[in-house]
């Protein structure tokens, strides 16, 4: 029976076959004890709290830290062509393709059927040009028969709320779309006089 046990014990046994006594006082013994189901009345309030993930708030909360701890920070606006007729339909390989490379750098939320909204901690003007343009470059390879079009703007050390640095991302990406096809404008005070001379 003492050579079953040392058998037994030179490979993982369930804590029900373990052939010595355990003190229930003891580290281990604690440990082994059943846990009961906690009740949610029991949990502190801030559990219960409903956390908002919406592009608006994690931008806000984004840019506020880059604020604070001195980096900078990319925000874009990505438009994908609708589909046929219905302007709510979209080439699935084209989206899926772009939240895939997206994924791997930045915190991205659909704002709409045909676009999306992308938060790069850590990125600056020239680093986010060539990250697009590349990005660009991909999804035209791969989808020479579709069109995307990318406008970003960076705090680049500047006093910019939310509200300031989307007005510059939304006349980037109008510009882009403008252009169409894969298209890539990164907003700089030179946009605001071509904006103008657009409009006029």
């Amino acid at each position: 029976e003492v050579a079953d046990i040392h058998e037994r014990l030179s490979r993982a046994v369930l804590f029900g076959e373990y052939p010595y006594q355990v003190d229930p006082e003891s580290d281990i013994g604690k440990l082994l004890e059943p846990i009961g189901e906690t009740a949610t009345a029991e949990l502190p309030e801030s559990y219960h709290e409903l956390l908002e993930d919406t592009f608006e708030s994690r931008l806000e909360e984004e840019l506020g830290e880059a604020k604070n701890l001195g980096y900078d920070i990319t925000v874009a606006s990505i438009t994908f062509p609708s589909q046929g007729s219905d302007p709510h339909s979209v080439d699935a390989t084209v989206v899926q393709s772009l939240f895939n490379k997206l994924g791997i750098t930045s915190f991205f939320y659909l704002t709409d059927e045909t676009s999306v909204g992308a938060i790069l901690p850590f990125y600056g003007f020239s680093q986010a040009r060539r990250y697009f343009a590349s990005l660009l470059e991909s999804l035209r390879k791969q989808h020479a028969k579709s069109a995307v079009q990318i406008g970003f703007a960076c705090l680049s050390g500047r006093d910019l709320d939310t509200g300031g640095l989307l007005r510059e991302v939304s006349l980037a990406a109008e510009i882009a779309t403008q252009q169409g096809g894969f298209s890539l404008i990164g907003y700089d005070d030179a946009l605001e006089e071509e904006s103008g001379s657009l409009q006029t």
